[in-house]
Formats: structure tokens, C-alpha cells, sequence
């Protein structure tokens, strides 16, 4: 297993040239009906909000093989060929009793095409005991608390197909001033296949399939303050059907004499974004849930794969940590 917590400054100084949208319309899948809207031009303001904006913290789900050390900025960076053990700790920061989620698609005409429907695992995970597994962390129970909003659909320019953090940042920003700010949204920016996307154009700490020697992540949640729009809650979520992220893992309850349980391109996709959607809730800012050792909830389970059936479909995803779970020692759990 592989995980990495990574904190940096700054929100970058590299950026590809805002581009346009197209037209409106929704979506029809074989597991939703997904709402999406063309989110227009993404402006030259908002390209200058994301130059000037404050990012503190990245937590980013290294990728297997990954190197074992990464300088980013003045902090140290570590990457873990396994994720130490032990409990998340309260460190008393922020933590989310109610989040929307709005996927942001980037350069693909067809998000079922792209990434599979994450939408429709964001759907079923809302309706499922899954989602509950956060509850511990939040104290606070009850439905219909992390929820699924209107999508947006962009073009960008991707120059030698690599977008940094500044040019996500401007992306986020741009929907963002339409749907809404604060710790009640988080965005989550799916990259298609092929578009690499770095933390900046010099520490070579990247999601980059075709240059393993930068290959160093397979995504990311991060909060970004801007001076216009405030806190913004975000996930980076590149093509996930790659060796090293999403097609990567751990058989944990795989069919006897299966080997191992099949996955989609959806699995793959909704495993991470489930990743860093529970990351996200329970440590939104870096502050709150974490081990020791620096590991959310996510980590301590990264590239185990289970079947899980969330709202009446099947999904072969990762679990996620539970202290209630092993009388008390903690475990990786599908469900309360």
C-alpha cells in the first residue's frame, strides 16, 4: 500500500490560457441521471484570483512505486511503501456534518466515457451505511448529509497535456463563484486520460503516467483560500484506469478462488474519489482526523479492494478506517 501526505505552499505560478464552454444538458447513465451545465468561460479574473490565491494544504494518495522522498516547497514530503498503523487522532480542526459534492469534467464530451459514473457512486455511497462509517469522526448522525449537486463541464487548454495546481485552482474558483463557497461544497476535477497534472512547474511532484520519474500521486484533496470567494474545498482526480492508482490493489474478500474481485472503470474512479470525498469530511484542512503518522481515514486502507454493494449496486472499491472497529483497535470496515 502506498499513501502520502503532503503539505506545501502556495498555489503556483504556472498557468495554461483560459478557455471556453459549450451548451448545457444532462446526462443519462446506466446508474443516474446526472445534471450537468456547461460552466462557460473561465476568465481572466479568475485566472488572477488563482495566482494570488493562499493553498496551505495538499493530502495526496501517493502511487504505488512511487519515490520514497519528495521535497515540495519547504516541507518534507513522504511517501511509504506501507502506511504506518494506529488510530486517527482528534486534533480538534474542522470536520464536514454536511458536504455537496459537484464533479467538474474536464475536456471530455462524455463524462461515462472518460471516467465512468462517479456520479452515480456518489449518489449510491449518499444513500448507503457506507457513507455512515464518517459518522464516528463527526459525531453526528443521520441521512441525506452528504449529498450530490449540479455538475459543471468545461474545456481548457492543456499545453504538452499538463495543468498544475494554479490552473486547477482557476478552474475551481471559476465554478465555484456560481455554485457556492465554504465547507458546505467540495469540487471534486476529473482530468481525462492522457492530461497530466503537477503541483507546480519545478518540484517534479506529479500524476504523470508517462514520466514515472515525477509519477509520484494518484490524486489529491486540498483547500484553497481565495481573497475574493473565501475557503474552497477541492479534489484533483486524474484518469484512474493506470498502473500504479486505481487498477491497483489488494484483493480483501474476493470471491474464494477468484483471485481477485473484476473492477470497471467506474471501481476505479470511484475508489479514489470515495478516497478523498471521506478524507475530505473528516480533515477537510489537515487539522482535524489523522493518525501519528499523518494518515486519514483513506489511507489506512488504500489499494484494498472490496465488494461493496452501495444502494443496491456493486462496487469493488477501497473500505475505509473504523477506531470502533476490532473492539476498538481499529480496522478497515465497509460498513458501522
Amino acid at each position: 500500500m502506498l499513501a502520502a501526505g503532503l503539505s506545501a505552499c502556495g498555489g503556483g505560478t504556472q498557468s495554461s490560457l483560459p478557455s471556453t464552454g459549450q451548451q448545457s444538458g444532462v446526462l443519462s447513465g446506466q446508474r443516474s441521471i446526472e445534471s450537468i451545465e456547461e460552466a462557460g468561460d473561465v476568465t481572466a479574473a479568475d485566472a488572477n484570483a488563482a495566482s494570488g490565491a493562499r493553498t496551505i494544504y495538499r493530502h495526496a494518495l501517493g502511487r504505488v512505486g512511487a519515490p520514497v522522498a519528495v521535497p515540495v516547497a519547504t516541507a518534507p514530503v513522504g511517501f511509504f511503501a506501507d502506511e504506518p498503523g494506529g488510530n486517527l487522532l482528534d486534533h480538534h480542526g474542522p470536520r464536514l456534518e454536511t458536504v455537496i459534492s459537484h464533479n467538474v469534467y474536464i475536456n471530455c464530451g462524455k463524462p461515462l466515457d472518460c471516467w465512468g459514473d462517479p456520479a452515480g457512486f456518489l449518489q449510491n455511497l449518499a444513500q448507503s451505511n457506507f457513507i455512515h462509517v464518517a459518522d464516528q469522526y463527526i459525531g453526528l448522525p443521520g441521512s441525506d448529509r452528504y449529498t450530490v449537486g449540479t455538475s459543471q463541464k468545461l474545456k481548457y487548454p492543456t499545453p504538452n497535456n499538463i495543468l498544475y495546481d494554479v490552473d486547477i485552482e482557476t478552474i475551481v474558483h471559476h465554478v465555484a463563484a456560481k455554485l457556492g463557497a465554504g465547507y458546505t461544497h467540495e469540487y471534486h476535477v476529473f482530468l481525462p486520460q492522457g492530461t497530466d497534472e503537477c503541483f507546480d512547474g519545478v518540484s517534479g511532484i506529479c500524476y504523470s503516467p508517462d514520466n514515472l520519474k515525477t509519477f509520484a500521486f494518484c490524486a489529491y484533496h486540498s483547500y484553497v483560500d481565495f481573497a475574493d470567494i473565501g475557503h474552497i474545498l477541492y479534489s484533483v482526480e486524474p484518469y484512474q484506469e493506470t498502473p500504479g492508482c486505481g487498477d491497483t490493489y489488494t484483493p480483501t474478500n474476493a470471491p474464494k478462488g477468484s483471485g481477485a474481485p473484476p473492477h470497471t472503470l467506474t471501481d476505479s474512479t470511484a475508489t479514489v474519489v470515495s478516497h478523498e470525498l471521506f478524507e475530505t469530511i473528516t480533515d477537510p484542512n489537515g487539522s482535524a482526523w489523522f493518525n501519528a503518522f499523518g494518515f486519514e481515514i483513506g489511507d489506512l486502507c488504500a489499494f484494498h479492494r472490496n465488494v461493496i454493494n452501495l444502494n443496491g449496486t456493486n462496487y469493488t472499491i477501497q473500505p475505509e478506517w473504523s477506531n470502533r472497529a476490532n473492539a476498538g483497535a481499529g480496522d478497515c470496515v465497509t460498513h458501522t
